[in-house]
């Protein structure tokens, strides 16, 4: 019967006492060939150079010791003192011991690495609805009416929000959604979705090409992209667990619940521009039926009489309004849009963060550097006949293995 062998057991005595002998006698002919490398607190045992007791490496036959000593990947205090068991040393052991590890494809492959680090992006617009943001929440307990999932759709200047039941997560439904919010508050110049099939299709890219709009996709991976409606779908969800608790209503959260949830959020200061949603749009509070003054003068509080005088003191306070909330926005913007450096470049090497496979696999790749974009970086693996792919950098290791 044969035993069975697993990897972390010890290698057969004999294969051991092999690969021992071997490393040994490179090291001696190492220290023969290369005599001016000895240390300088050195000492010599029958021949052979010692350091700290323990045979001394030249630089030539480290790399020997080094792929023995971290057969098993470990770190680099038990990798040198792997080392040091095996009976070698030299000096500055650890730091060569680090560049080792830092330079080991299958050990940046499997342990927990920093990726690279961008600051949060900004993406600025001046007046409502130039760009809408748009992404499906869901799935969520089928009410009465058939609902299961909720398009919500922010403007990322005012963050008036819509928020659409749908009975399913498709492009008719996305689609749907979308036009009716451009029937009400008109065509936006930049659309910003997710990269799902729901918007990912035929029927979105036929309304936005007929419409002229511009369709931004989120980097796969990365909802971070598209963090307005992220932020809004957190407390979407918030809101409708609370009222659902609250009223004891779960079979019509899309037809009793859902307009409340969006009346919540549009009639909420917002931090970014210090003002509700719905005042931003339209000029008022959600609750008040007298149109301020632009210049704030409570002494004046006569009703508008016509409609000409309602659109001049409507138009005087949105202006008053957006400057504000554009002077407010900037300054959020200012310490995200930073010109920052990015360290990869065309043509390094880098790992991907694993999001498909089992966590055994690790970090996926290598891969090499196309295109280098702001946010993004084009890649193309090197083991794997496949198309190039769009990454955010954030997803991204640089890897400091040598494959030249």
């Amino acid at each position: 019967m044969i035993a069975t062998r697993f990897p972390f057991q010890t290698r057969p005595a004999e294969i051991a006492e092999v690969t021992a002998n071997t490393l040994e006698s490179r090291v001696l002919a190492s220290q023969k060939e290369h005599a001016d490398e000895r240390p300088s607190k050195h000492t010599i045992v029958n021949g052979v150079v010692k350091y700290h007791g323990r045979t001394f490496v030249p630089a030539d036959a480290r790399r020997d010791v080094l792929a023995e000593a971290h057969r098993l990947h470990l770190g680099v205090k038990k990798t040198a003192q792997a080392v040091r068991d095996l009976g070698y040393d030299w000096p500055q052991l650890e730091h060569t011991v680090s560049d080792l590890i830092n330079a080991c494809l299958i050990c940046q492959k499997t342990r927990l690495a920093n990726f690279i680090k961008l600051k949060m992006g900004a993406t600025p617009s001046s007046t409502p609805f130039e760009r809408v943001a748009v992404d499906t929440l869901g799935p969520i307990s089928e009410d009465s009416a058939g609902n299961r999932y909720v398009v919500v759709i922010t403007d990322t200047f005012t963050h008036f929000t819509e928020l659409v039941p749908a009975p399913s997560n498709n492009a008719d439904a996305a689609a749907a959604a979308i036009w009716a919010s451009i029937c009400r508050h008109g065509i936006p110049a930049i659309l910003h979705t997710d990269g799902g099939p729901e918007y990912a299709n035929r029927i979105i890219t036929a309304l936005t090409e007929r419409l002229s709009v511009t369709h931004h996709r989120t980097t796969p991976f990365h909802p971070q992209s598209n963090g307005h409606v992220e932020r809004v779908n957190r407390e979407i969800k918030r809101h409708l667990r609370t009222l659902a608790l609250a009223f004891n209503s779960f079979d019509a959260w899309s037809t009793t619940l859902l307009p409340y949830v969006a009346w919540i959020i549009n009639s909420t200061v917002h931090s970014a521009t210090g003002f509700t949603p719905f005042e931003l749009l339209y000029g008022t509070h959600a609750a008040d039926r007298q149109i301020p003054q632009p210049d704030n003068n409570a002494e004046d509080e006569t009703p508008l009489t016509s409609v000409a005088e309602y659109l001049t003191v409507m138009d005087a306070l949105l202006a008053k309004l957006c400057r504000k909330a554009h002077k407010r926005q900037s300054k959020t913007r200012e310490g995200r849009a930073e010109t920052q450096s990015v360290p990869v470049k065309p043509g390094d090497y880098v790992l991907r963060k694993n999001h498909a496979e089992s966590k055994l696999h690790g970090h996926t790749g290598p891969f090499k550097v196309i295109e280098v974009n702001p946010f993004t970086a084009v890649v193309v693996p090197l083991l794997a006949n496949e198309p190039r792919r769009t990454v955010h950098l954030s997803h991204l290791i640089q890897l400091k293995s040598d494959l030249s």
